[in-house]
């Protein structure tokens, strides 16, 4: 009788063991599949946002009556954006030649943010003392020209990036700051929204000529 018992716990033994290395390679087979289908949803995820551009947009907050002005910089994409940076200008843009009489553009790109979920936004204040400095370029300088021939512009050039390959995206917007035949008040103003078709004119040549922004 214990020798009957000796082996059935033998057996049991055996069989036990057969039972964990099962389990276990179960186990395993469940962790590597799991892991693969991981691999294969990041592949899937990464193949999808290389196919999707990021869409940022720039507009401005224009308030003349209360003399508060603001760059917007709005992620109306479907994924945040990164290393957003800007650089700008100013200067006298000669509407006879469409060119700059002087400009003035800073030598390297300000970090903006970090990081720009979708949705969100950044408000970039303005200050009027630098759209003054920039009108006041007409006292400055001996220029021949009339004022009607001359636009004041300020130039804002946005760089950014994606994920996952950190691709790098650029746009730059433009504002004139014009005035009335007294040249004695400046109203910035956005080209792409006035009612005016020759601004509007006048912003896309000038976007074809920009250095700055065609070096982009």
């Amino acid at each position: 009788m214990s020798k009957i018992l000796s082996i059935f716990k033998k057996n049991f033994k055996i069989q036990d063991r057969v039972a964990i290395c099962l389990s276990s390679i179960a186990i395993m087979i469940s962790i590597i599949s799991l892991i693969k289908s991981c691999e294969q949803t990041d592949i899937s995820k990464r193949s999808y946002y290389l196919n999707l551009d990021p869409i940022l947009n720039l507009s401005f907050d224009l308030d003349i009556v209360k003399s508060e002005y603001a760059l917007i910089i709005q992620n109306d994409g479907a994924n945040p954006l990164y290393d957003i940076k800007l650089r700008k200008s100013n200067g006298l843009l000669s509407l006879k030649s469409m060119e700059f009489i002087t400009r003035v553009s800073q030598r390297s790109d300000s970090l903006i943010s970090n990081k720009l979920n979708p949705d969100q936004n950044i408000r970039l204040p303005l200050k009027f003392s630098e759209f003054q400095y920039t009108f006041d370029l007409f006292d400055h300088l001996n220029i021949s020209d009339n004022i009607e021939s001359i636009i004041p512009v300020h130039c804002y050039y946005m760089s950014y990036r994606r994920e996952p390959d950190k691709k790098i995206y650029y746009i730059n917007k433009y504002l004139f700051l014009l005035t009335n035949s007294k040249k004695d008040a400046i109203f910035p103003s956005d080209p792409e929204s006035l009612l005016h078709r020759p601004m509007l004119e006048i912003r896309n040549a000038l976007e074809k000529i920009d250095e700055l922004a065609n070096k982009n």
